[in-house]
């Protein structure tokens, strides 16, 4: 009776060993909310503004020039309707500190060339924001019943897993825990001692190595 229940604990344990072979073994990061929507867009000046007249305006600096086969220019022509920043507004109303991504530019522009859009950019940056966030949470929620459906979860590839890879670290184990098993045949309870130390040992550097990314 002891011997059967040594030699069911003794397959129990190369099971099990094999299985957190094939749990651990697989790559994976669980992936915080935040991995799934971009955060708020930000404004690169104080105010945003749409032109109403076409200009054309000096470079003062490009933040790009240094890239290889990028062409300088110094001058940017800007249509009615184009929109940049500007840093502030003089005492008469003109435009002045403009910026148009990659580049700084020279010069002002007059109060009644421009209109203010500063407000109507903000919000539509927070539209914008909303409406990813919506659909993040809903991907996010999506990636969460993945996780809970083991042992199919790593069969999901937005759950970066590696099916193959733990697999192949689990038949490793399987292998090692019959060919250990045979050669400890009249020995269980030393076989189960040491398969017993190697799971625990897989599920301590399986909890410290591998945490949820925030």
């Amino acid at each position: 009776m002891k011997d059967k229940v040594l030699k069911s604990i003794s397959i129990a344990l190369i099971a099990l060993v094999a299985i957190a072979g094939f749990y651990f073994g697989a790559p994976h990061v669980i992936e915080g909310e935040n991995h799934f929507y971009h955060g708020k867009g930000r404004m690169e000046r104080e105010h945003r503004i749409r032109l109403n007249e076409a200009i054309s305006l000096a470079v003062t600096f490009d933040h790009l020039e240094n890239m290889p086969e990028r062409e300088s220019k110094d001058v940017c022509v800007f249509e009615s309707g184009d929109e940049l920043w500007a840093e502030a507004f003089d005492e008469a109303g003109n435009a002045v500190g403009l910026y148009c991504a990659p580049c700084e530019l020279g010069g002002m522009i007059p109060a009644d060339e421009f209109e203010d859009i500063t407000e109507e950019y903000e919000s539509k940056l927070e539209a914008d924001y909303e409406s990813q966030k919506e659909a993040g949470l809903e991907a996010f929620q999506k990636y969460r019943s993945h996780l809970k459906m083991w042992p199919v979860y790593f069969l999901f590839s937005d759950t970066n897993g590696g099916a193959l890879h733990g697999l192949a670290i689990g038949g490793v184990f399987l292998v090692i825990g019959l060919i250990l098993y045979r050669i400890l045949l009249n020995k269980k309870a030393a076989f189960i001692t040491c398969w017993s130390i190697l799971l625990t040992l897989l599920i301590f550097v399986h909890c410290t190595s591998i945490y949820p990314c925030r």
